[in-house]
């Protein structure tokens, strides 16, 4: 069983996890596909671009996403502590669902984020949900209704996903609480 810090390392840089899921799958002379960012110093992913046409936002260019998952990791770091604190809270001061309610919003907030600077070459999805749900597993929060593999169904998985962009959070975040 993973430990909390053990979970806050493998959520702040996905890279060992992505390498483990996507070794012996990536395409002839490419093993370093698995496990590395786009912008990194291999031949194929130094100038990678990715771009989805249903969403222009995601796909940060290549030369940016190095130092965009660094910061990340720090902004991680520090909002899964604050989710943190808000558990130990007492319930007379935050409910059980006020609790829930938070970790759900910081951890979908960081699902969302990942998926739209897109590091990896291929296998997003597939982190993004890792994160996901190792986040709410941090705090004895489980998923029942969604796995890392297959992807959700649409809909409302991707439209969730493009209105959380859009400032419409209520969407993503209620499928997310209908899966625990």
């Amino acid at each position: 069983m993973s430990t909390p810090s053990h979970l806050l390392n493998r959520i702040k840089d996905t890279r060992p996890v992505h390498e483990q899921f996507f070794r012996g799958l990536t395409p002839p002379n490419t093993p370093y596909y698995a496990g590395n960012y786009r912008g990194e110093g291999f031949f194929c992913l130094k100038d990678y671009r990715v771009q989805i046409r249903s969403d222009p936002r995601v796909g940060h260019p290549p030369n940016v996403v190095v130092r965009e998952m660094a910061a990340l990791a720090v902004d991680i770091e520090d909002a899964l502590r604050q989710c943190d604190f808000v558990w130990t809270v007492p319930n007379s001061i935050f409910s059980q669902s006020e609790k829930l309610a938070k970790v759900v919003s910081v951890a979908v907030a960081i699902f969302v984020y990942f998926l739209e600077i897109h590091p990896y070459a291929n296998g997003n999805g597939h982190a993004a949900r890792f994160i996901l749900i190792a986040a709410l597993a941090r705090h004895g929060i489980y998923i029942s209704r969604w796995q890392i593999d297959p992807r959700p169904s649409d809909p409302p998985y991707s439209k969730a996903i493009r209105d959380y962009r859009s400032g419409i959070r209520g969407p993503l975040e209620r499928f997310v609480l209908s899966c625990i």
